[in-house]
């Protein structure tokens, strides 16, 4: 039997775990029905803790200092995800392992940006135009090479490369947010309605 390609296996674990979820779920509203109306709370409840808390971490990243770092490796990481009904798309971004210096001691790092979504280009654009070599940021840069870094200044252990959220990373996790708080609206409108 051929392994699973990973697309596959990525669908298939999200499936058990949605289905564990789900099943969870009901079996909460069959045995609990008066307060079954309280896990719709819980679920946008913690969209919007999980999406606040994304957003949180990526706001303190903006107090951090400035360090230079060196570059002591760099490869390219390719991430195949499926997406909708138009298959799997390929996405690459960069590995960079970079030490630096604070107080005299020094720390090595792997973190590009807090989560790989934040830099990774898809193969090709939503008009079907391939990625190019000039659109991979991290192309130019090579081993040895000096690049600026941000470091945490209650932890210098903790550092990142980018810092910033894209425009694209952050309409996911306003989407996230809103959607949280729409339902946690809904939830209270269904509450008062009741009562």
């Amino acid at each position: 039997m051929s392994e699973l390609s990973k697309p596959t296996y990525k669908i298939l674990s999200f499936s058990v775990k949605l289905f564990a979820a789900l099943f969870v779920f009901a079996l909460c509203i069959f045995m609990f029905p008066e307060i079954a109306h309280h896990l719709i709370l819980m679920i946008g409840a913690a969209m919007v803790f999980y999406s606040l808390r994304i957003l949180k971490r990526y706001g303190d990243l903006q107090s951090w200092n400035l360090e230079k770092a060196k570059i002591e490796s760099i490869r390219e990481v390719t991430d195949e995800q499926t997406e909708g009904t138009s298959g799997s798309v390929k996405y690459f971004y960069p590995e960079i392992k970079y030490h630096y210096i604070v107080n005299d001691n020094t720390y090595a790092s792997k973190t590009v940006s807090l989560e790989k979504q934040n830099i990774w280009c898809a193969e090709s654009n939503i008009w079907g135009e391939t990625l190019t070599e000039n659109e991979k940021w991290w192309s130019a840069l090579k081993v040895g090479y000096e690049l600026s870094a941000y470091i945490n200044p209650k932890d210098p252990e903790e550092s990142v490369l980018i810092r910033n959220l894209r425009n694209s990373r952050r309409s996911h996790h306003l989407a996230i947010l809103s959607g949280g708080i729409l339902i946690c609206f809904l939830w209270l409108l269904v509450v008062l309605l009741n009562f």
